[in-house]
């Protein structure tokens, strides 16, 4: 069985705005977008994509809203996501690389999200 991930290219190309604009809004009323990686398709409904997975933190007394799928990710971290078979354990570990993404990112004045140019290839490994 192939690995979902190995049916995309290592840099995918970014979707058009009207593409984007079918994406819908995040919990807190804001428009999604590609994500980091782009459209990352789903195993079991291949007409079906991932692009951000929204997280969401209490840090420092605050909500903190978040893309699952980061750059600091590994590439099973980012399959396991997708398909949704993510151990507790894992899941632990892919929203401590999310929250301190985001927090880094907010750190430098940046949204948590992906912008026009945050966007990269998928992980080697």
């Amino acid at each position: 069985m192939a690995s979902l991930l190995a049916q995309m290219q290592s840099a995918p190309s970014r979707p058009s705005k009207e593409r984007m604009e079918t994406y819908g809004t995040r919990s807190d009323g804001t428009p999604k977008g590609p994500g980091y990686f782009g459209e990352i398709p789903n195993r079991d409904k291949p007409s079906q994509f991932s692009t951000e997975l929204s997280g969401e933190a209490t840090v420092d007394g605050k909500t903190l809203l978040f893309p699952l799928l980061v750059p600091t990710l590994t590439r099973k971290e980012i399959e396991s996501l997708v398909r949704g078979k993510v151990g507790p354990s894992e899941l632990d570990m892919i929203y401590k690389k999310a929250i301190d993404h985001a927090l880094m990112r907010k750190k430098q004045g940046k949204d948590p999200f992906a912008g026009e140019d945050d966007f990269l290839p998928l992980p080697q490994e």
